[in-house]
C-alpha cells in the first residue's frame, strides 16, 4: 500500500493502491450504488472520450467526490485521469477534450467582474475575496481579507448545491460544522471567525492557516522524522481532549483535516484540527454515534459496524483515527487495506512508539490507550522539548 497524492485546485484525496482484481470488484460494487442519473451523462461523455471501458470506475469516482454534473468532472479532469490511472496519451486526449487552456485558473465567481469579489457579513464586516485556495464537491476555500486581517472562507454554493442528490445532507453537515466550532475555541482547533448566510451562499469565515494540510507534509517528505511526528501527535492529541471534555467526537480525523500554520519552525509545526462536518455532539443522555461516515481508511472497526450494531459508538473511535495517523507519519502508508480485518500489522519503529501505535490500533475500544496515557507514554516524555505534554491533562481541565 502506498499514500498517492491527486490534486487539482488544492483538492486533496487520499487513496490505497490496489490489485486490479480489488479494483474491479470495488468498480462493479460502486456502479450498483451510483445514481443512474451520474450514469446518464457520464456513459456519453466518456464514449466521446474514447474511455468507455473506464465507466465503472469512472463512476465510482463520481460517487466518492459528489460530483453531479459534466462541468464539476471537467473542471477536476486531472482528479479522474489520476484515479483511472491513464497513460499519457489517453490523459492528453482527456485534457483535449475538456479544453482546459479555456478554463480559468480562477473561477467565474471570484473575476473582479464578478458579484463574489466580496462579501458583506449582517454586522457590517465586509471581506475582499483575495485568491482561490481549493476546492472540492460542495465547497470552494478562498483567502480574504478584512480590516488588514487575512482569513480562510469556506463557501458553498447553496444554488448550485440545489441539485445534488444530497444536498440536506450537505448542507446538514455545514450547519453542524458552524454550531461545533462555535463551542470549540481553543489553539489547537481552528477557529471560526464569522458566518455569512445569502440565499445563494453559505460562507464560514475562519482562522487562516498557510502551512497547509498534514496531508501535503506527509506527502512531500515521504514519512516524518519522529521528533516532528512527536510534536504534532502532541497537538492532535490536545485537540482531541478538549473536544472530547466537550462530548464531542470528531468522526473524520486524517492528516487532511490536520493544518500547519506556516510561520512555526522548521522540523516542529503548530498545527490544528480543523473539519467538523461530520462531528457529533454525544454523552447527552439521548444519542450515541450511529453512521458510518469519514474516510475508510481511518474507521474504526465499531464505525465500519455502525450500520449493523445498534450500539453505535463513541469518542473512542477517534483513539484509533489517531493511531493510523500516527501510523502514516511514521510510515508513509496505512497500516490496513481498507477491505481487510484490521486485525494485524506491520510497524517499523523504536518500542516506546510501537507501544503507542499498538496501543491506539486495537481492535476493542475499551482496551485502546486513552489519550491521557498518550500523553504520559515513554516516547512523548523522552521529548524535552514535549516535556510539558505530561501535565496537559491538568491544563486541559483548567481550559474547559
Amino acid at each position: 500500500a502506498s499514500l498517492v497524492q491527486s490534486r487539482r485546485g488544492g483538492c486533496r484525496l487520499l487513496a490505497l493502491m490496489v490489485s486490479p482484481v480489488v479494483a474491479r470488484a470495488l468498480c462493479k460494487a460502486g456502479e450498483a450504488e451510483v445514481e443512474g442519473s451520474v450514469l446518464s451523462w457520464l456513459r456519453p461523455w466518456l464514449a466521446s472520450c474514447d474511455l468507455s471501458e473506464l465507466l465503472d470506475r469512472a463512476a465510482l469516482w463520481c460517487e466518492e467526490m459528489g460530483a453531479v454534473c459534466l462541468d464539476e468532472v471537467v473542471e477536476n479532469w486531472e482528479d479522474l485521469a489520476d484515479a483511472l490511472g491513464l497513460d499519457d496519451v489517453d490523459r492528453k486526449s482527456l485534457s483535449t477534450v475538456c479544453s482546459v487552456s479555456s478554463i480559468p485558473v480562477v473561477p467565474p465567481t471570484m473575476t473582479k467582474t464578478a458579484s463574489f469579489d466580496f462579501f458583506r457579513s449582517s454586522g457590517g464586516k465586509e471581506y475582499t475575496v483575495v485568491e482561490r485556495l481549493g476546492q472540492g464537491a460542495t465547497a470552494t476555500v478562498y483567502r480574504c481579507t478584512c480590516g488588514g486581517s487575512q482569513f480562510a472562507a469556506k463557501a458553498m454554493k447553496l444554488d448550485h448545491l440545489r441539485m445534488h442528490p444530497r444536498f440536506e445532507e450537505i448542507v446538514r453537515c455545514m450547519k453542524r460544522e458552524i454550531s461545533l466550532l462555535r463551542t470549540l475555541q481553543h489553539e489547537r482547533i481552528v477557529q471560526l471567525m464569522d458566518v455569512v448566510e445569502t440565499p445563494e451562499k453559505l460562507i464560514l469565515v475562519m482562522e487562516l492557516m498557510r502551512g497547509g494540510a498534514l496531508f501535503d507534509r506527509v506527502v512531500s517528505e515521504g514519512r516524518l522524522a519522529a521528533e516532528e511526528a512527536r510534536h504534532i501527535f502532541v497537538q492532535v492529541v490536545e485537540g482531541l481532549q478538549f473536544m472530547h471534555s466537550k462530548n464531542i467526537v470528531h468522526r473524520d480525523l486524517k492528516p487532511e483535516n490536520i493544518l500547519l500554520d506556516a510561520t512555526s519552525k522548521p522540523g516542529l509545526p503548530t498545527v490544528k484540527l480543523s473539519d467538523f462536518g461530520h462531528s457529533k455532539l454525544i454523552h447527552d443522555g439521548y444519542t450515541r454515534a450511529n453512521s458510518v461516515v469519514g474516510t475508510g481508511q481511518y474507521w474504526a472497526p465499531e464505525v465500519e459496524g455502525a450500520g449493523y450494531d445498534c450500539k453505535g459508538y463513541d469518542e473512542r473511535a477517534d483513539l484509533w483515527s489517531l493511531g493510523v495517523v500516527l501510523y502514516v507519519m511514521l510510515m508513509g502508508y496505512f497500516p490496513f487495506d481498507r477491505n481487510s480485518n484490521k486485525l494485524g500489522f506491520r510497524f517499523r519503529g523504536a518500542r516506546d512508539v510501537d507501544e503507542v501505535v499498538r496501543g491506539l490500533l486495537r481492535f476493542n475500544p475499551s482496551s485502546r490507550m486513552s489519550l491521557e496515557q498518550c500523553l504520559m507514554c515513554a516516547w512523548v516524555a523522552s521529548d524535552a522539548s514535549s516535556a510539558s505534554a505530561t501535565t496537559s491533562a491538568t491544563k486541559i481541565s483548567n481550559k474547559v
